[in-house]
């Protein structure tokens, strides 16, 4: 299975690949990336980028060895910049941490549970007919509570809306305080519950929660393990190109992708789904939720070329009607979602939308 155009590569994948000496020390510096200190990575770990016309051995010696059950060890020893002098070698990156927005608190319920009815999403099926059937959408997050009955209540069965997908990661995957270790589960069921939200805005089949499109196909693709609510934990960008790659291969139509950090188009993740966009599949980015912060805060992949980033714009200088959520701290208008959670519930979604006040803020 061939990786699309995008070597995603640890130190154990280049292999003792001989330099070539026609590159000057200049040009090698410029192939190797730096982040910014407040960025975290990975030591020891990067991610490379092949020329177009490198041949495809390097690639498909890391796509073998990483199918078998085999043990292989990485040399942390190794330069990166000696990684970045070996011939075809287009770009260096060292692999970024990404995490899930901050929560600024989960909502006790509503009287009414069709508030999201204003967004016209029943229109969508009931006027113009289009429901997803057929159509399949491939969800990279933190995993699905594919038991909720408003999202099938099942896994891959006859009929079932939960058709494919993987865990990628396990409960205890956390590379912010380096448990970069992958024990992936049997199915990848969510313990955060951004995922299940996502799905449910996606795909949610009813009566309490309506989605977009109730009908499609979807796959899960797990990214986060079970301490990444709050920022405590999170996933790195090698994972999440893992992650698209399988969703692309298993013939999705559609590629959801709600993770990020702001960046440019020329960064490991948006390259890679920009290369998959490339080929015909829809790939679609949350934008972020650091609007506040002015230009130059939308998160890749949102950012890369030929990708649909999703956001939101909200008028709080002229409002024509304000919904108030009240709870014992504040009684603040907020802009927000009705979707499905873990555990059954439905919820409206307070990590991603902010307050008129700002309250929606980590302390």
């Amino acid at each position: 299975m061939k990786a699309v155009g995008f070597g995603s590569v640890l130190l154990a994948a280049l292999f003792g690949v001989a330099s070539t000496n026609s590159i000057s020390t200049r040009e090698i510096r410029k192939r190797l990336h730096t982040y910014p200190s407040h960025v975290k990575t990975s030591p020891g770990s990067y991610i490379i980028q092949f020329e177009n016309d490198a041949p495809d051995n390097h690639a498909d010696h890391y796509q073998a060895i990483s199918e078998v059950d085999v043990n292989h060890q990485a040399d942390d020893s190794i330069d990166p910049l000696q990684l970045a002098s070996v011939e075809k070698v287009k770009r260096v990156w060292p692999v970024r941490h990404y995490t899930i927005a901050s929560q600024c608190g989960k909502s006790s319920g509503a009287p009414d549970p069709y508030l999201h009815k204003p967004t016209g999403v029943e229109r969508v099926v009931e006027e113009l007919g289009l429901s997803g059937k057929g159509v399949h959408i491939g969800v990279v997050d933190s995993g699905v509570d594919y038991t909720h009955p408003e999202l099938g209540g099942c896994w891959k069965t006859e009929g079932c809306m939960w058709q494919y997908g993987a865990d990628l990661v396990g409960d205890n995957f956390n590379p912010s305080v380096g448990d970069t270790e992958t024990n992936p589960g049997p199915v990848p069921m969510d313990c955060d519950g951004h995922g299940t939200h996502v799905s449910g805005i996606i795909a949610g089949q009813g009566p309490n929660v309506r989605g977009v499109a109730p009908n499609v196909t979807l796959g899960m693709y797990r990214v986060f393990g079970c301490l990444a609510a709050n920022g405590a934990g999170g996933t790195s960008d090698d994972i999440v190109i893992k992650a698209v790659e399988m969703a692309f291969n298993d013939k999705s139509d559609i590629i959801s992708i709600s993770i990020g950090e702001g960046s440019w188009p020329d960064e490991p993740l948006s390259i890679a789904a920009t290369n998959i966009a490339n080929k015909g599949t829809v790939v679609v980015a949350a934008a972020g939720n650091d609007g506040k912060g002015g230009l130059f805060t939308a998160n890749a992949p949102a950012v890369a070329k030929g990708i649909i980033g999703v956001g939101s714009v909200d008028n709080w200088d002229y409002t024509v009607v304000e919904m108030v959520i009240s709870n014992p701290v504040s009684s603040s208008p907020i802009v927000t979602t009705l979707s499905s959670v873990v555990d059954h519930q439905f919820e409206f979604d307070l990590e991603t939308t902010y307050r008129a006040n700002n309250h929606c803020k980590r302390n």
